[in-house]
């Protein structure tokens, strides 16, 4: 009986031990995240600005070089979406930080979704289809959560149509009794 109990005990203070180390590992990546993001966002957004003006300001003849402004907002708005997944998995594996869910539109979020992606749809000549039933039920969701899974299978979807007359994605909506399915 007493090794068992001494057994039990050192069992006790390792598993303890594991615990806390786990703990403090996780404490880590999350302020670490933190700061990453919180580091690039301000930069990125001054890209972004800084490429939009010198897209609608430049005066240089050649077309190679009118192409780089478009290009930088382009990897900004790419790099600006990695972090946003960054931001996600952080609050993935953080506790403390719980997703929101909130009584919302599925209309709303697909436009949410969308906003960001219509100057390249103009650009490139991609159609894209939007299917919203006039019925549809609220449904409660994390919003941000939400926009940015949308925005990634927007992206994805973007990515591999088409260029032009031909290339084309579909976003619709439909209601099975109280929930709300949306597919890209």
């Amino acid at each position: 009986i007493v090794v068992a109990v001494i057994v039990c005990g050192i069992s006790l203070v390792l598993a303890r031990r594991t615990v806390l180390n786990d703990a403090k590992l996780s404490e880590m990546r999350s302020r670490f995240v933190s700061s990453v993001t919180h580091d690039l966002k301000t930069p990125l957004a001054n890209i972004h600005a800084l490429a939009a003006t010198l897209e609608r300001e430049s005066q240089v003849t050649s077309e190679r070089y009118r192409a780089y402004p478009h290009l930088l907002i382009q990897e900004a708005t790419n790099l600006s979406r990695q972090v946003d997944n960054l931001l996600a998995y952080s609050r993935i594996t953080d506790v403390a930080e719980t997703y929101a869910f909130e009584p919302m539109a599925a209309a709303e979020l697909v436009d949410e979704s969308l906003k960001s992606f219509r100057p390249r749809l103009n650009e490139n000549g991609i159609r894209v289809d939007v299917a919203l039933p006039e019925d549809l039920p609220f449904v409660r969701a994390d919003q941000r959560a939400m926009v940015l899974a949308l925005k990634n299978l927007i992206d994805n979807a973007l990515r591999h149509a088409r260029n032009g007359d031909h290339g084309h994605v579909r976003v619709s909506v439909r209601r099975e009794g109280a929930s709300a399915f949306i597919e890209v």
